[in-house]
């Protein structure tokens, strides 16, 4: 609990997830973070990262919408697998402007050994059960999910009329073979029963292979190019999901291959889109 430690409310925040980082092993001990009811002013924290697939949980008083308010005025940068349930996260104060709130990014902590480790796709996270109120300035971003194993159910996101809720982008690690990745990393994906007030901009935004918000991954060391000719995105689950205002649910970018070369359209194949409201312009 934040309460069993001293200092500002984000020294305390970081104080609980260093501890919980070192409490992680494997699958024997899961520990968790529990945020009380109040409001919480923090600034930028990091859940650093560990070889272990045990999954950390942040979770709050309790519903949608909960008393356990973090209020950010920097980011909240995740590198572990965790399970978040029922917290409110505000980032309209935050100092991130075009920057993203909570952004999932693994380092690549893959060892010699068979199963040894986990790659930058090995995200393995959860969202549940929370309300986002996202920094409204242009290309602002509430979650920006960088692998696969993603699981963002029941949560209610207010964007503004500039923001985005969701992005989804992935490493394409050339490691593996395509049936472990169900194409190049969309498993397990799955945007459930959520509702966005996202007004003009688009809900959800999907990457192609090898490209996240930023731009190509390998630009700044962490991952490969991306596959110009095979940035097909499949294998993830959107249903249920209602948009309250006159934005779109989801856009599948497209990757240029060069300046001003042809494009390659991100398209949605072998995925499930459905009992949606409001799909509409430039979603499926």
């Amino acid at each position: 609990s934040l309460n069993d430690y001293t200092g500002s409310d984000t020294s305390r925040l970081q104080q609980a997830l260093n501890d919980a980082l070192n409490a992680a092993n494997d699958m024997e001990d899961r520990p968790g973070v529990y945020i009380p009811a109040g409001t919480w002013n923090i600034g930028n924290v990091t859940l650093g990262s560990k070889a272990s697939k045990s999954q950390i949980s942040i979770f709050g008083n309790g519903g949608q919408g909960s008393s356990s308010n973090l209020v950010f005025t920097g980011q909240f940068r995740i590198e572990h697998p965790v399970n978040i349930n029922s917290i409110t996260f505000d980032f309209g104060s935050s100092s991130m402007n075009g920057a993203s709130g909570l952004l999932f990014r693994r380092p690549n902590l893959m060892g010699t050994g068979t199963g040894d480790g986990q790659r930058e796709d090995d995200m393995d996270s959860s969202i549940t059960q929370c309300l986002f109120m996202a920094n409204k300035a242009s290309g602002s971003m509430c979650i920006d999910y960088r692998g696969r194993n993603c699981l963002i159910d029941g949560n209610r996101f207010v964007t503004g009329d500039q923001s985005n809720a969701i992005g989804l982008s992935y490493y394409d690690n050339r490691n593996e073979p395509k049936e472990s990745q169900d194409i190049y990393g969309w498993k397990r994906i799955h945007i459930t029963n959520n509702n966005f007030h996202n007004w003009t901009e688009t809900a959800v935004v999907v990457y192609p292979a090898g490209i996240g918000k930023e731009g190509v991954f390998s630009a700044t060391g962490n991952g490969p190019d991306p596959r110009l000719n095979e940035a097909v995105p499949s294998g993830f689950i959107i249903a249920n999901n209602s948009v309250e205002t006159q934005g779109s649910l989801i856009r599948f970018l497209s990757l240029q291959a060069n300046g001003s070369g042809p494009s390659y359209d991100c398209k949605p194949e072998a995925c499930t889109f459905n009992s949606n409201t409001n799909v509409n312009k430039s979603g499926p």
